[in-house]
């Protein structure tokens, strides 16, 4: 059985990509993902929780983690190194993380499976980091 939750980083998906990631010494992989999710209007629930992480990762980046990046589980202290490591500028992908984001709302599988799990817990995860992201844009 996978896991799952109502946080960012808190599924199977999130967590096989962030393992992927923290291979990679640069942000190719999360804007790869970013553009991913703005070309695609219908994304499954893997590829919008990979998305999902990625615009974090670009909160993250621009000095807007969420709370799911302070807590002490293997997958978010592997990306906290990673997110040491990594020096690149990031501030070019945080409207197109924003992008994503909303695009992810609108679709359909994704807001029916990350939505429906206690509703209102879900949104407020989203929209915060909605609200991260235009802070980090700015």
């Amino acid at each position: 059985m996978g896991s799952w939750g109502i946080g960012i980083f808190q599924n199977d998906e999130v967590l096989d990509w962030i393992n992927e990631l923290v291979e990679h010494s640069d942000l190719s992989l999360v804007e790869s993902t970013i553009n991913y999710a703005i070309r695609h209007d219908h994304l499954d629930l893997e590829e919008a929780s990979q998305a999902m992480g990625a615009a974090e990762i670009v909160a993250a980046l621009q000095g807007q983690p969420g709370d799911e990046m302070k807590i002490g589980t293997n997958e978010v202290e592997d990306l906290q190194k990673w997110l040491q490591k990594y020096t690149g500028p990031a501030s070019f992908l945080a409207k197109m993380a924003g992008d994503a984001v909303r695009n992810i709302k609108r679709s359909f599988e994704f807001g029916e499976e990350w939505v429906n799990r206690p509703i209102s817990r879900g949104v407020e995860k989203v929209e915060d980091l909605v609200n991260r992201l235009k802070l980090s844009s700015q």
